[in-house]
This record gives C-alpha cells, sequence and structure tokens, in this order.
C-alpha cells in the first residue's frame, strides 16, 4: 500500500517554495536575476551569430537576384510579373545595408578600426556591426560580453 507523505504533495513543495522566497527573497531575487542575466548573455551570442550567417546569406542572394535581373533585362529576358515585389524588396534591404556600411565606415577610423573593411563588414552583417562598432549591449566583434562568460563559466557570479 502506497502512503503519501505530506512532501509528495506538489502543492507543499510548492507552498515551501514560497516561505523560502518570502524569507529570504532578496537574496533569491538577486540570484535569479543573475542567472537570468547571465542565459540572457549566452543566447544573446548564439542570436547575434545567427542574425550574422542569415544576413550574409540573404545580402548576398540579394546581389545575385539583382544581377540576374539586370542580366535578364539587358538580353531581354520577361522575368514573372511574381517577382517584381521581391526585387522591390531586395533593393530597399540592399540599400539599407550600403547605408549602414557607410556609417560603419565613416565612424569606424575614430574606434581604431579599417573603415574600408568594417564598412564591408557591415555591409553584409547589417545592424549588427553597427552595434558592434558601438559596442552597445554588450555585444563585441565575437558577439558577447566575454567578460560576464568567463565569469559565468567560472561561478564568480
Amino acid at each position: 500500500m502506497n502512503v503519501l507523505i505530506p512532501n509528495q504533495f506538489p502543492i507543499l513543495r510548492l507552498g515551501k517554495l514560497i516561505q523560502y522566497i518570502l524569507i529570504d527573497g532578496s537574496n533569491f531575487r538577486q540570484t535569479f536575476k543573475q542567472h537570468i542575466r547571465q542565459n540572457l548573455q549566452i543566447m544573446k551570442k548564439y542570436i547575434v551569430i545567427s542574425i550574422k550567417i542569415i544576413s550574409t546569406l540573404v545580402i548576398t542572394g540579394a546581389i545575385g537576384l539583382e544581377l540576374w535581373n539586370i542580366y535578364a533585362t539587358y538580353n531581354h529576358i520577361d522575368i514573372p510579373n511574381i517577382l517584381h515585389p521581391v526585387f522591390w524588396i531586395e533593393r530597399i534591404a540592399v540599400i539599407s545595408h550600403v547605408i549602414e556600411g557607410i556609417i560603419a565606415a565613416y565612424f569606424a577610423a575614430s574606434r581604431n578600426k579599417m573603415p574600408a573593411r568594417y564598412g564591408i563588414y557591415t555591409f553584409f552583417v547589417g545592424t549588427v556591426g553597427l552595434l558592434e562598432l558601438f559596442n552597445k549591449y554588450g555585444i563585441d566583434k565575437d558577439g558577447i560580453d566575454k567578460d560576464i562568460i568567463r565569469k559565468y563559466l567560472t561561478k564568480q557570479i
């Protein structure tokens, strides 16, 4: 016969957790905030890397699509009408990335970076390149604040 011990009731375990939070709430909240902050920093790295890869592929595809459009127009090849909105979307994306690349090249020298190289890099990765250049939101060239990761891995936080 299985007799339920009061600690086996989930509601009682939840009650103990709530009691712990109420008794030592400030320490729990601080630890919880640090844990969330560390996990967000780690997730930010993977998000930034994914954005860089996807952006580079999409901009390269947009350039290829525009070159195909120029080739088709030059050789009098008919282009399906359904692709015309796609051409306008890719043109807007390429123009916005060109503007971002120009901004990055302009400000790169003041950040001790090579302007042409960083402009081309930002053209392909987009806004992430500008965020890295201005070091916003703890993003560096590798996509994450290394001090946070170092502290997390050595459990100093």
